[in-house]
């Protein structure tokens, strides 16, 4: 008797010994950062696809739209705090839409002439603006785009409607959702070292025409294998709760905007590279009275369900010519 369980007890103590070796690297904690290197170059292709829906006059009308671009971005310096600066040259512009009988499609890799709408996706090919990046994905500064805004609309011929041009491209070139959207692509990442399992969240709260919005954000560590780590994300937009005790009398009905996403991300450790983001959004957007219901007489909700993907690869590195430089 004595003998068994001298034999259960080995036998319990070799299997939490192989167990803990078996979960090795999932119980190792990681600290995420960005550590691309001096000269490094890289690929990002971006693309958002959405699908609106609006009821009018019992009529249910569908918008499908969708804008694509490509950057080629080369690392061009790096401080002694790994603060990057990062040069961005648009390689590629795709543009579509499709709402009842009205279709606009560009896409800068194959042949076809731009339309008003999009002459300015067609323009931007190959030019290029900076951004600076902090190891945590903070873009601190966006330096560029007005240069390349001036350069657009300098290229218009007189006569054509320029400001229609400039407002094809929409948000493109503006600074702060440039900075926005990188930011909302690169600033993932935990301030601490975290662990298969571990999660981290992110709250903010900012001021909007119809008041004050609150976005909440979080991310989940779900596994990590062969140098690449898989996080699942999950987020929401509301605005903030109307409390009645502060809500003046005869207030109108208040313009809503409430956003829910889900995704997953794919990280290189060794660089913090996201080798690919896929995040879908749910949007309601309408009129709503004290109650959370819909005012008699105003329209339905507008619905919206957008996916964005992102993709980012490694490019080859430039080549030396026979006097020592580089060529891109």
């Amino acid at each position: 008797m004595r003998n068994l369980k001298a034999g259960v007890f080995i036998f319990v103590l070799v299997s939490v010994v192989f167990s803990a070796a078996g979960t090795g690297e999932s119980e190792e904690k990681i600290h995420y950062k960005y550590k691309f290197k001096e000269g490094s170059r890289y690929y990002l292709k971006r693309v958002i696809e959405q699908k609106i829906t609006r009821v009018v006059d019992s009529n249910e009308q569908i918008t499908e739209q969708a804008t694509g671009i490509g950057y080629e971005l080369d690392v061009t310096e790096v401080d002694f705090e790994d603060n990057m600066w990062v040069s961005c040259k648009y390689d590629w512009t795709k543009v579509s839409l499709k709402s009842g009988e009205k279709t606009v499609f560009f896409d800068s890799s194959e042949k076809g002439t731009a339309t008003v709408g999009t002459a300015g996706f067609k323009l931007i090919v190959g030019e290029s603006f900076y951004v600076n990046i902090t190891p945590e994905g903070e873009v601190k500064r966006v330096n560029g785009l007005d240069a390349v805004r001036s350069y657009v609309k300098n290229k218009i011929p007189p006569g054509s409607n320029r400001e229609a041009v400039l407002k094809g491209l929409g948000q493109v070139l503006d600074v702060e959702i440039t900075k926005k959207s990188f930011e909302d692509f690169m600033m993932i990442f935990p301030e601490k070292a975290v662990g298969v399992g571990d999660f981290w969240d992110r709250n903010v709260t900012f001021e909007a025409k119809s008041g004050k919005i609150i976005q909440k954000k979080k991310w989940t560590l779900k596994s990590r294998k062969d140098g690449i780590s898989l996080i699942e994300f999950e987020g929401s937009t509301r605005p903030e709760a109307l409390k009645r005790s502060r809500v003046p009398k005869n207030m109108k009905p208040r313009y809503e905007v409430s956003t829910v996403s889900r995704g997953q991300i794919e990280v290189e450790e060794s660089t913090g590279r996201i080798i690919r983001s896929e995040v879908t959004e749910d949007t309601i957007a309408g009129y709503k009275d004290i109650n959370g219901k819909l005012p008699k007489g105003y329209p339905e909700p507008a619905k919206m369900h957008a996916v964005t993907l992102n993709e980012m690869t490694e490019r080859p590195k430039a080549v030396p010519s026979d006097g020592g430089e580089f060529k891109n």
